[in-house]
């Protein structure tokens, strides 16, 4: 049970389109639209992140043969993604610590606190689901992996 007491009016938050960017250690991309449903900066004090992915037509397949938008990271904290879509065609190609898993809708990846992670649409229509449980309320909590961005950072 939480320690937070809401209102309930309070709890009913309205979804904020924004593009990929906007989270760290991932670019925008043409098809997929990213819409923020519930957080810290929506609801303040609230102990989880919730984002939907929006993967349409218009999403090039690039058949998953290299990283386009996600550059690999990790949390403090555990994180639950789902892959979803009515007709199942919704395939993500996802890291956990160096391994890569193909992952077709209807599914659901654990993925643990300190594991280092990426997930990328690869092709097919759906929804895929972000949900960062217990975040810091901090929006800025992940740790890039990527030389890259390492060496920007020093």
């Amino acid at each position: 049970m939480s320690t937070m007491n809401y209102e309930k009016k309070n709890c009913i938050v309205v979804g904020v389109s924004e593009g990929l960017s906007q989270v760290p250690h991932h670019r925008d991309i043409q098809g997929i639209e990213r819409v923020l449903l519930l957080s810290a900066r929506l609801l303040p004090g609230a102990p989880i992140h919730v984002a939907g992915h929006l993967v349409g037509k218009s999403l090039a397949s690039h058949g998953g043969q290299h990283w386009e938008y996600a550059e690999a990271h990790k949390h403090e904290f555990d994180e639950v993604n789902i892959v979803w879509s009515e007709t199942g065609e919704l395939l993500y190609r996802i890291e956990i610590d160096g391994e890569v898993f193909e992952v077709r809708s209807p599914s659901a990846v654990f993925v643990p606190a300190g594991a280092t992670h990426r997930a990328e649409a690869v092709s097919g229509q759906g929804s895929f689901f972000c949900i960062l449980l217990k975040p810091n309320t901090s929006e800025s909590t992940q740790t890039s992996t990527s030389p890259a961005v390492k060496e920007a950072a020093e």
